[in-house]
C-alpha cells in the first residue's frame, strides 16, 4: 500500500488550479447574472413597446369606426346614393369608351380615300355630344364631392373645437 503523501509543492500546485477554476466559473456565473439581467430588461421595453403599440392600435379603430359612422351619417344626410354613383361613374366609363370608339373610326375613315364625308360630320357630332354629356356628369360628380368633402371638413373641425 502506497502512502497517501503529497509533496508540498504538488499540493500548491493544485491548490491554485482549484483557485483558478473557482474564480473562473465565479466570473461565468457573473456574466450569467449580466446577461439575464440584460434579457428581462430587453424584455421588459418589448412588452412596454407592444403594449403601447395594442393600445394606439386599439384607439385608432375605435377612430376610424367613429369616422367611418360621420362619414356614413354625412352621406345619408347629403343624399348621396353610392349605387347611384357608381351607375354615374359607369355612364361615363362608356361615354369615355365610345367617344375614343368613334374618333378612331373618324380619323381611320378619313385616311380611307372615298371616304363619306356626310356620315364623319354625324359621328363626329355624336361624338362631341357624347363627349359634352361626359363633361356635364363629370361636373356634377365634382361638385357633389367639393359638397360632401366641405361637410366632412366642417365635421371634422366642429368635433375638433368640441374636444
Amino acid at each position: 500500500m502506497k502512502w497517501p503523501i503529497v509533496s508540498l509543492r504538488r499540493h500548491e500546485r493544485e491548490l491554485e488550479d482549484l483557485k483558478a477554476d473557482r474564480e473562473r466559473i465565479r466570473g461565468e456565473r457573473d456574466q450569467f447574472a449580466k446577461d439575464r439581467d440584460a434579457q428581462r430588461a430587453v424584455a421588459r421595453t418589448a412588452t412596454r413597446q407592444f403594449a403601447e403599440a395594442d393600445a394606439t392600435n386599439r384607439r385608432l379603430a375605435g377612430r376610424n369606426r367613429a369616422l367611418a359612422e360621420q362619414l356614413e351619417a354625412a352621406q345619408v344626410g347629403s343624399g348621396f346614393n353610392a349605387a347611384k354613383a357608381q351607375q354615374t361613374a359607369n355612364r361615363i366609363e362608356r361615354l369615355r369608351r365610345a367617344v375614343a370608339k368613334a374618333r378612331r373610326e373618324a380619323a381611320e375613315a378619313a385616311t380611307r380615300p372615298g371616304a363619306d364625308r356626310a356620315r364623319l360630320v354625324t359621328e363626329l357630332q355624336l361624338a362631341q355630344r357624347a363627349h359634352r354629356s361626359l363633361d356635364e356628369h363629370a361636373r356634377t360628380l365634382q361638385a357633389a364631392n367639393e359638397a360632401l368633402t366641405r361637410e366632412l371638413h366642417d365635421t371634422r373641425q366642429d368635433e375638433e373645437v368640441s374636444s
